[in-house]
């Protein structure tokens, strides 16, 4: 019994003597190497705790961020003009029509004949007009003119050369067959001073029975910068005049031009006798 005592004396001294030469340090305490974070109840950054390291060299560096170098301070964005400026905006251009809605192209209407002065006279020769004014330049017979139209005055301008004195613009009134019926017009008028031309001659760019046809060649006529006239008789028929002139080659001159604008003209004396 003493034996066993003994050995088992022994045996728990073994026991403590291996025990105490054994670091159980790792085994029995926290695990230092471990990084511990804990949290701040007073709203700081958490804590964070290492254990010691023999070599510091080693040791994971912890990098602290300030908030002011972790935000780069960006440009403002620029306004809406400097990303997509006036030049280079896209604007949508509307939707091309089909040819199912296109728009239809608005038929040119001539002049209506209604609108067209026309002087009905009897059958005969109309030698004689009225000199109202002559001008050196065109826009001041076509005020001239403007002028006397307000006043109910019907006139119209004639281009003439004149030589050494070059072109001039009358303005005359009128057609008469006798030097009575223009003096009779001058005291119906009131025009004072005036004076009754013999113009024997003129242009004559056709003669019509049809309305339409005329209204066609008068604007024609027109657009030839000449100011053209229509005497017309009871029988249906239409004359048209450009000019009053007092010669035959004051005539010749004016169909001249008109027929470089593409114009019939023949130079005549100023009648309402049918030339056929």
């Amino acid at each position: 019994m003493k034996k066993f005592i003994a050995t088992f004396c022994l045996l728990i001294c073994a026991v403590v003597v291996l025990l105490a030469s054994i670091d159980l340090g790792p085994y029995l305490a926290p695990d230092k190497a471990a990084t511990k974070v804990t949290e701040s109840t007073t709203g700081q950054e958490p804590a964070v705790a290492t254990k010691d390291i023999k070599n510091p060299e080693q040791a994971p560096q912890l990098q602290q961020i300030q908030p002011e170098e972790s935000m780069q301070t960006l440009p403002p964005a620029p306004p809406v003009d400097e990303i997509f400026p006036e030049q280079e905006r896209v604007v949508m251009a509307p939707p091309k029509k089909t040819a199912a809605v296109a728009e239809e192209k608005i038929p040119e209407i001539p002049p209506s004949p209604i609108e067209l002065e026309v002087t009905v006279l009897p059958v005969g020769d109309y030698p004689f007009s009225i000199l109202l004014a002559t001008f050196q330049e065109k826009d001041a017979a076509e005020r001239g003119l403007s002028l006397y139209r307000k006043q109910g005055i019907s006139a119209y301008w004639v281009k003439v050369h004149l030589g050494e004195m070059g072109i001039r613009y009358r303005l005359f009134t009128g057609t008469f067959s006798t030097m009575p019926e223009a003096q009779q017009y001058l005291k119906q008028s009131a025009l004072v001073d005036k004076l009754i031309k013999p113009t024997y001659y003129a242009a004559r760019v056709g003669v019509f029975t049809d309305k339409t046809e005329l209204a066609g060649a008068y604007r024609k006529t027109r657009q030839a910068d000449v100011i053209p006239y229509i005497l017309g008789t009871t029988k249906g028929d239409y004359y048209l005049y450009v000019g009053a002139f007092y010669t035959y080659v004051g005539a010749i001159d004016q169909c001249r031009e008109l027929a470089a604008a593409g114009l019939t003209c023949e130079p005549v004396k100023r009648s309402t006798v049918p030339p056929y």
